[in-house]
C-alpha cells in the first residue's frame, strides 16, 4: 500500500491534473473556431446585403378599393384583397457562386413566370356593396422581399393589356414589400362573371435560397437548377422531386386549404406570408468551421486515450516518464486542431485533416519512440492516433447516424482498455527504476 501511495497514485494525480489543464487551450482553439466562423456569418452577410437577400415572391393580389365609414361616420378608402384562382409558376434558378478574401456565397439569378386567371371575388358575402367600390383605382400587388435584386423592368400581361409595374405594394398595404399597377376592371364585369388572365415575367437575384408564397386558390410551382445539392425547405414539400448530379426539378401544388390566410382578406398578411412558404436552398456541404466545431467537441477524447496509451507503456515497459512529457503531448493533440483550421480555410476539408492528422500523428509516435527507446510504442501509439482520427472523420460524415456511432465507437475503446488492464497489479507498478528527465 505504501508503494502505491508513493508511486502510481500521486503520478496518476499528476496526469489527470495535466489533463484538465490541456482543456483550457482547447477551449482556446474552440473561441478561434467561432471567432472565425462570426467573421465568415458577416462576410456573407455583406455580400447577401450587396446582391440581394434571400428571396420571397408571390402574388400577384388583386386589390379593390372602396369607400366605407369609420366609426365617426367619416367617409374612409380601405382595400379589399382577393387571391388568383390560379397561380402557376414556372421557375429556373441559375446559381453561382460570389468569393470574399475566403469565403464562398451561393447566389442566384431567378428568371420565374407567374400566370394564371383572376375573377372577382363576391363582393357582397364580404359586406361591400359595388357602389361603393373605386373601379378606375382597381390595382395588383405582386410581393418580392428584397426589390434590390429586381434585374429588369418588370411589366404584367392582363388579359390583352400590357402595364408596367411601380415600385412599392401599393396603398393598401397588403404586403410589406413589392410592385404594384393599376388593371382596367369595370363594374359591368361583375355582371358577365367575366376572367381574367395574367402572366408577369419576373427576373430576380437572389442568394442562398427562393421561396414562393402560395397566394392562389390552387398554387402549382415548379423549380430547376443546375444546383445539384437543393435543400426543400418551407411549409410545404415538393410533391415530385429528381436530383442529379446536372442539378434538380421539383414541383409543388397547394390548395386555398392548405394555407392559413384566406381567399379574400382586408389589411396586410405579412405574417402569415413567411409562415407559408415553398422553395428550396442552394445548400452546400457542412462547412469548414462547423466541421472543425464537430471535431474540437472530440479534442478531450483524443487526449485521454492518448494518454491512457501512453500510461500502459509505462506499466508495460516499466520505464516512468515525465508529466512534462504528456503536457508535451497534449499539446501537440491541440496543436492538430489550429492545422486543421487553417489548412480546411484553403483546402479541400477532407484533405486537410489528412494533412494535419499525419502531421501530428507523426509528431508524437516518433516523440513516443524517443522517450520508450522501444519500436512496438511508436506503433502502438501510431495506430492508436490514425485509429482515432479515422473514427472521429467517419463521425462527421455520418449526419444521421453520428451519436450511434461515437457511443458503440467509445463503448468498443473503453472495452479494449479494460481488457489489456484486467491483470494490472496497480499495487506493484513502477517498481522499475525511473526514467531520467
Amino acid at each position: 500500500m505504501k508503494n502505491f501511495l508513493s508511486g502510481t497514485t500521486p503520478h496518476m494525480f499528476i496526469i489527470g491534473i495535466f489533463m484538465l489543464l490541456l482543456l483550457i487551450p482547447l477551449s482556446m482553439v474552440q473561441d478561434l473556431v467561432n471567432e472565425r466562423q462570426r467573421t465568415e456569418i458577416q462576410t456573407v452577410e455583406e455580400v447577401r446585403r450587396d446582391w440581394a437577400y434571400t428571396q420571397y415572391v408571390g402574388g400577384p393580389v388583386l386589390v379593390f378599393p372602396y369607400t366605407s365609414l369609420n366609426s365617426d361616420g367619416v367617409k374612409v378608402i380601405r382595400y379589399l384583397n382577393a387571391s388568383p384562382d390560379t397561380m402557376n409558376v414556372e421557375g429556373v434558378l441559375n446559381p453561382d457562386i460570389l468569393y470574399r478574401s475566403i469565403y464562398e456565397i451561393p447566389v442566384y439569378r431567378c428568371e420565374a413566370t407567374f400566370s394564371g386567371k383572376f375573377t372577382i371575388p363576391d363582393l357582397q358575402s364580404q359586406g361591400i356593396a359595388e357602389s361603393s367600390i373605386l373601379w378606375d383605382q382597381v390595382f395588383v400587388s405582386f410581393f418580392i422581399s428584397d426589390l434590390k435584386g429586381i434585374s429588369e423592368e418588370t411589366r404584367i400581361v392582363w388579359d390583352d393589356d400590357t402595364m408596367v409595374f411601380k415600385a412599392g405594394a401599393g396603398r393598401a398595404g397588403t404586403f410589406s414589400s413589392g410592385l404594384h399597377t393599376s388593371v382596367p376592371i369595370k363594374s359591368e364585369d361583375i355582371v358577365t362573371k367575366r376572367s381574367f388572365s395574367y402572366k408577369v415575367d419576373l427576373k430576380l437575384k437572389g442568394s442562398a435560397s427562393f421561396f414562393v408564397v402560395p397566394i392562389g386558390k390552387q398554387t402549382s410551382v415548379s423549380l430547376s437548377s443546375s444546383w445539384s445539392s437543393p435543400k426543400f425547405t418551407g411549409t410545404f414539400l415538393p410533391e415530385t422531386r429528381t436530383v442529379t448530379d446536372e442539378g434538380f426539378k421539383a414541383t409543388w401544388k397547394v390548395l386555398s386549404y392548405n394555407r392559413d390566410f384566406p381567399d379574400v382578406w382586408s389589411g396586410s398578411i405579412n405574417n402569415e406570408l413567411y409562415r407559408n412558404i415553398i422553395g428550396t436552398e442552394l445548400f452546400m456541404e457542412i462547412n469548414t468551421y462547423s466541421k472543425t466545431d464537430r471535431t474540437v467537441k472530440y479534442g478531450f477524447l483524443f487526449i485521454l486515450f492518448t494518454f491512457i496509451v501512453f500510461f500502459f507503456a509505462e506499466v508495460f515497459s516499466k520505464i516512468r516518464i515525465h508529466p512534462i512529457h504528456y503536457t508535451l503531448v497534449g499539446i501537440s493533440l491541440v496543436i492538430f486542431y489550429i492545422l486543421l483550421l487553417s489548412f480546411a480555410e484553403h483546402m479541400n476539408f477532407n484533405l486537410a485533416y489528412l494533412i494535419a492528422m499525419l502531421a501530428t500523428s507523426g509528431l508524437i509516435s516518433f516523440y513516443s519512440f524517443s522517450i520508450y527507446r522501444k519500436k512496438i510504442v511508436g506503433f502502438i501509439t501510431t495506430f492508436e492516433l490514425l485509429l482515432l482520427y479515422g473514427f472521429v472523420f467517419v463521425i462527421l460524415h455520418m449526419y444521421e447516424y453520428a451519436l450511434l456511432a461515437g457511443s458503440v465507437g467509445v463503448f468498443v475503446i473503453l472495452s479494449i482498455v479494460m481488457f489489456f488492464s484486467r491483470s494490472i497489479n496497480w499495487y506493484s507498478v513502477f517498481k522499475a527504476p525511473e526514467l531520467d528527465s
